[in-house]
């Protein structure tokens, strides 16, 4: 394999296959916009490509998230597909062939220079391969009869470079395949194999509980999202059962929510929401912000707050369970039940005395106000106590735990701040929404940075951010 600036372990050379379909002609011959469903968040190397003798987009797609370096084959000889998950790398010189079908999970590596092959290639007669070689030479390769089996890869499997997976292999969860090895038997989950032929070896050393890590640098791991979170009904195309998912599910993403949020006028509404709750120095304060920007500059002012904000979204996706950590006076979690009065909501906080400067009368005045905004009664489930214990002893009790929505406006330390954020974005349903305040607070200026690194660069996200004005305020939808 040879080494130069289109080679690399990642994103050498590689484009966003959005960008890589809009092309003049002249491009790159990767015909994946002809035969196959690539997410338009995967990146593709120069030298990738596929070959889908049988034609159909759908035998060969590429999932949200995943860097493509090799080719996807789908041979004429058989009935075969190539699926591949989440935020999966192929690597450079990788061939991938199916004749009957090659499944590959969610974040699966598979290193430079590897064959995956779910069928022989030939025929085993001499005879036969005889024919079958000058049939391929004619262009009529499809009535050669070829010994074929699926082939299956855990999620989060790594294979190593050079190795060589065989017709009918399952490889399990997490399984690491040694380079260089030839794979004909099945691998369990968890274990090491490798050799000619490949054999288990050891169980591979088990990784530490996922813990966010945050240095001066703002360095921070990505929570494990592999908890089954299932969909936003309201966000999400539902297809008939037995019919293919052309498309992703997720319908409207961040430019959509920003288009609305600016085209309706949630000025005037939360205005009314405001007028609404019981009054405070904080409320009478933005009452008077927002009449002051409308009368300065009319319907062009584009502002934002958590308000505004958590209107639209709850119009938008008509949220059936809600979570908020910070809920203070209630305001916002108020905003989501005057829009959506059935929502079930679990709203944490410790309801500190004086917090910031503002009363925290605590879950009965909460209660009263959300009663004002027409919520119904039994749907709310006060938490209370310091959110980084309260949490995860939620999540454990309720295992299968699953939001809408979800608010964090609660510790603004940098490590609280991240811990929050690391232990709900998990348990947003596809489609769903993230709100995070405050990323434009000068006392706290940190936050923004936060925002950024744990959700706007994360490409399971599609985000808006405000910071113009205000505090601001940043959102986010789930879109794999």
């Amino acid at each position: 394999m040879p080494v130069d600036q289109f080679h690399a372990f990642a994103g050498g050379g590689a484009k966003p296959y959005a960008d890589l379909i809009t092309q003049p002609a002249g491009g790159p011959p990767h015909r994946f916009d002809t035969g196959a469903m690539v997410d338009p968040s995967v990146l593709v190397g120069p030298s990738a490509c596929c070959a889908n003798a049988l034609g159909e987009p759908a035998r060969i797609k590429v999932a949200a998230g995943t860097v493509l370096r090799g080719i996807l084959r789908v041979d004429a000889f058989g009935d075969g597909h190539v699926h591949i998950g989440r935020h999966c790398y192929i690597g450079d010189d990788t061939i991938i062939s199916a004749a009957a079908g090659i499944e590959i999970g969610d974040h699966v590596l598979v290193a430079h220079g590897v064959q995956i092959f779910d069928n022989n290639s030939h025929p085993r007669t001499a005879a036969n391969r005889q024919a079958h070689f000058g049939a391929v030479l004619v262009g009529r390769a499809g009535n050669a009869v070829i010994d074929c089996a699926p082939v299956h890869i855990g999620d989060g499997a790594w294979i190593g470079m050079n190795s060589l997976i065989m017709k009918g292999v399952r490889i399990g969860a997490g399984a690491v395949i040694a380079a260089g090895s030839v794979v004909v038997s099945d691998v369990p989950a968890g274990w090491l194999a490798g050799g000619n032929p490949a054999r288990v070896l050891k169980p591979v050393e088990a990784d530490a509980a996922p813990a966010p890590v945050v240095g001066p640098d703002l360095s921070i791991r990505w929570p494990d999202y592999t908890v089954p979170v299932g969909m936003t009904a309201g966000n999400c195309h539902e297809i008939p059962q037995g019919e293919t998912a052309w498309y992703p599910p997720v319908m409207a993403a961040a430019p959509t929510v920003e288009q609305r949020l600016y085209s309706h006028d949630y000025l005037t509404d939360a205005t009314h929401l405001l007028g609404a709750l019981e009054p405070d120095a904080y409320s009478r304060y933005l009452l008077r912000y927002y009449q002051d920007g409308r009368a300065r500059f009319g319907a062009d002012w584009r502002y934002a707050d958590i308000v505004t904000v958590l209107l639209c979204l709850t119009d938008l996706i008509r949220p059936r369970d809600y979570l908020e950590i910070g809920v203070r006076r209630g305001r916002s979690a108020c905003a989501v039940a005057s829009r959506a009065p059935d929502c079930r909501m679990d709203l944490f906080d410790m309801w500190v005395n004086n917090y910031a400067g503002m009363s925290n009368p605590g879950p009965d005045f909460v209660a009263a106000e959300l009663a004002k905004v027409g919520h119904r009664p039994g749907l709310t489930h006060f938490i209370d106590g310091d959110s980084h214990k309260t949490l995860p002893a939620h999540f454990t009790a309720q295992p299968d735990a699953a939001y809408d929505l979800i608010t964090v406006d609660g510790d603004h330390s940098l490590k609280g701040a991240a811990q929050d954020l690391f232990d709900v974005l998990p348990r947003l349903r596809i489609g769903g929404a993230v709100v995070f305040d405050d990323i434009a607070h000068p006392a706290h200026p940190e936050l923004w940075m936060l925002w950024q690194r744990m959700v706007v660069d994360d490409p399971r996200f599609s985000s808006f951010s405000y910071r113009e004005a205000g505090y601001g305020v940043g959102f986010a939808i789930r879109i794999a």
